[in-house]
């Protein structure tokens, strides 16, 4: 089993800024912490998710427009980046918003490097 770290404290004492950590550092710690390990054992494999979405994102796509438009993962999570985007154009700041959207392209940088691994580049 994985031995939990609190990110915070490994920042802190691998050189990083002291406590309060700087708003950026903050909701890029809470991405890490929501795209780590706990999301993957309760969903599964992340890119293989997107890679799901893509099938049937372009599925929805050509039964009703009668169009072939073909999606892959990071294509998914770059989409899911700019509704968090669209969500922090709406007046309140929702700090939820900017680490989801940290976190999807991450989750984009990671389909676009398996895809990449494993020779499908585009």
């Amino acid at each position: 089993m994985t031995e939990q770290i609190d990110l915070e404290d490994w920042i802190e004492q691998n050189g990083g800024p002291k406590r309060p950590l700087p708003d950026r550092v903050s909701v890029l710690a809470e991405a890490i912490k929501i795209t780590g390990i706990h999301r993957e054992a309760q969903y599964g494999d992340v890119v293989r998710n997107m890679e799901n979405a893509a099938i049937l994102f372009s599925a929805w796509i050509k039964a009703k427009y009668r169009i072939t438009v073909p999606l892959d993962g990071e294509d998914i999570a770059k989409m899911m980046t700019m509704v968090k985007d669209v969500r922090t154009m709406q007046g309140k700041t929702h700090k939820d918003n900017y680490v989801d959207a940290a976190a999807y392209e991450a989750i984009a940088y990671e389909c676009r490097m398996s895809r990449d691994r494993h020779g499908q580049g585009g």
